[in-house]
């Protein structure tokens, strides 16, 4: 068994979205023959807790917890004298790359510590937050271990971050040090995977495009479901620039009209930040944040399921880590996007439901079909399942232990 440093600050009992991925490759890394030495920051450093996401570790893992601090610590201390707003400034202007950075540096001596009682054969380091990658950089020069940086998001290019004046161009400097200096590179989609290139230039740093999946423990194939209303569902948060809106306003329009009865529709919201993007009416319905072991219960008693993306040009590569198992749970998906995105071109190719822009009358027009089809009994989902399959995290594990293998033996 060769053993991996496996840096990830988001790991259980960090909650949310950010935490599957690294989550379910130190879960079937083993069975590749590859034991994760985990390297991560202790659990009060995570806004948002899931313990339940602790019961995919396998037992046995080995996990080193480096305390966090980030100037968020003062915040309690800057709101009392009233200079929340002096904080704020203090936090963006420190986040070079991000929040996590005091951790980076101070976590070097975690580092060798494990390196001194396990010898991995291997780093791995995964984004966000990107200090993550700084580590991985500096154990590499510093130990001459093979380096693999996996990104989640795009960092420089990742227009949901607002840099002051000067940092984006920083943080491309950054980043052009940590794709040079890895061995390998991992992504999750082709767009982000050719940026990741072309920022790198005139380094030739192999770059493997691994997708998110869905984990066959978690998320399971339900049957269609009979439901009482017309029930979508969404789960996840939403951001600036990736909004409900035009959903919010279709749905209002079609209730309004009485085309769909308020009493035989709902949509049901479950996420850490609704109150700023979803109504406090009917037929909206939000949950907050909940357990990633509950949303099985929800997504079976759900007529359809709901995705719901920034439609910009630069996210383009983003499929959206729940896309996967929303596939999974054989549910019909309508999918408000760009036509152009992976996820779009995704939905098409495994015939998994509907694809729809940001426009209210073109969502109006598709729910309205979709409701009457309800109504009549007739819907129907015959996704491909032979694609879909491909998605299944011990498959995509088995990817990423043959680039280690071509690392570790190159």
């Amino acid at each position: 068994m060769k053993t991996i440093l496996f840096i990830a600050y988001n790991f259980p009992p960090c909650g949310g979205p950010s935490v599957q991925r690294s989550l379910k490759f130190a879960k079937f890394l083993p069975t590749q023959g590859w034991q994760p030495i985990v390297l991560t920051t202790s659990a009060s450093a995570y806004p948002i807790q899931d313990h339940s996401l602790g019961n995919s570790v396998p037992s046995g893992t080995i996990i080193y917890r480096h305390p966090s601090w980030d100037v968020n610590a003062w915040r309690p201390a800057f709101t009392k004298l009233k200079l929340g707003k002096l904080h704020a400034v203090l936090n963006t202007l420190l986040a070079l790359p991000d929040s996590a950075l005091f951790w980076a540096q101070m976590a070097r001596s975690t580092v060798k510590q494990v390196i001194a009682a396990h010898h991995p054969h291997l780093v791995y380091s995964t984004s966000g937050p990107y200090s993550a990658h700084l580590l991985g950089l500096w154990t590499k020069r510093t130990f001459g271990l093979p380096w693999v940086a996996d990104f989640r998001d795009p960092w420089s290019q990742n227009r949901l971050l607002r840099y002051p004046p000067g940092y984006r161009a920083i943080n491309r400097r950054m980043e052009h040090r940590v794709l040079n200096s890895a061995d390998h590179i991992v992504t999750v989609s082709e767009p982000i995977a050719q940026s990741l290139r072309e920022l790198m230039i005139p380094g030739d740093t192999p770059v493997s495009v691994i997708p998110n999946g869905y984990d066959p423990d978690d998320v399971l194939s339900f049957a269609l479901a009979t439901t009482t209303k017309f029930t979508l569902t969404y789960t996840g948060k939403f951001t600036r620039l990736r909004r409900p809106d035009a959903l919010v306003e279709a749905v209002t329009s079609l209730v309004d009209s009485g085309q769909v009865p308020l009493d035989e529709i709902d949509l049901i919201f479950a996420g850490s930040n609704l109150d700023a993007f979803v109504p406090d009416r009917s037929p909206f319905v939000k949950l907050g944040y909940l357990p990633h072991s509950e949303l099985g219960d929800l997504w079976q008693r759900s007529t359809m399921l709901l995705l719901v993306q920034n439609p910009s040009p630069e996210n383009r590569g983003a499929y959206s880590a729940k896309l996967f198992e929303y596939l999974a749970t054989n549910r019909p998906i309508l999918a408000i996007t760009s036509p152009s995105s992976v996820a779009a071109e995704l939905i098409r190719e495994t015939q998994s439901g509907v694809v729809v822009s940001h426009n209210p009358e073109e969502i109006k027009t598709v729910l309205l079909d979709c409701y009457r089809r309800w109504k009549k009994g007739s819907m129907s989902h015959a996704p491909r399942w032979e694609i879909i399959r491909r998605f299944s995290r011990r498959e995509l594990t088995a990817q990423l232990a043959e680039v280690f293998e071509l690392v570790v033996n190159g």
